[in-house]
């Protein structure tokens, strides 16, 4: 599904939307929506890097350690699209999450992973692991024999990414790569449904509608 997307500046572009999250949250229900980015999405990501500021996003820290580190992923995450797989995850069109990843050799280069607040003081959650559902997905479409990872050190908001990815099966080897070697992804992805509904959008028909992508 195509949509045209309408940035709060006025910059419009087109993202192919590939699937929702619904996610049950006190009593109430967010949705989650990935997109997919190519080269006609250079522009937005030009955009994304000059105007977007981690740090307003988390006011009331009292250490910013990590934070430089955790930036510089989203930048080069957002730097490789259309080069790479590119999906941004949003919530009422406020990105909060970027996933970037590659082909090779049978086996997914998960190169950058990284998500955010969409407001100051306002966490969004599952969205790191919606992300992996897809991934997994497209691991299982392609019958892919390994994802391979190089994790971070750095831990901002003393948040370690080798427990997520520990926590999803991920083992590591010698030379600090972390990889899921021969796991039954469909079977991956079906235990993530547990914490929230999935629906992948395969319509590819073009919606002339625009929407607002805040950021």
């Amino acid at each position: 599904m195509d949509i045209r997307i309408k940035t709060s500046c006025g910059q419009s572009f087109c993202a192919r939307q590939v699937s929702k999250a619904y996610i049950k949250t006190n009593n109430s229900k967010q949705c989650l929506e990935l997109f997919s980015l190519d080269k006609s999405d250079l522009e937005f990501g030009n955009h994304f890097l000059k105007t977007f500021d981690l740090k307003k996003l988390y006011p009331n820290e009292k250490s910013y350690d990590g934070f430089k580190e955790w930036d510089f992923y989203i930048r080069e995450a957002i730097s490789k699209i259309g080069d790479y797989n590119v999906v941004l995850a949003s919530k009422n069109k406020r990105p909060c999450g970027i996933m970037a990843f590659y082909e090779r050799d049978r086996q997914f280069n998960l190169s950058y992973i990284a998500t955010w607040r969409d407001l100051p003081n306002k966490d969004v959650a599952y969205v790191g692991k919606v992300l992996m559902h897809h991934l997994f997905s497209e691991a299982n479409d392609s019958e892919l024999l390994n994802i391979s990872l190089t994790p971070t050190h750095a831990t901002p908001r003393g948040k370690s990414c080798r427990e997520f990815y520990s926590s999803l099966g991920f083992k590591r080897s010698a030379n600090n790569c972390m990889n899921l070697f021969g796991a039954n992804f469909l079977q991956k992805a079906k235990e993530l449904e547990k914490l929230f509904e999935y629906e992948k959008l395969d319509d590819q028909t073009e919606i002339d509608s625009k929407i607002t992508f805040v950021i």
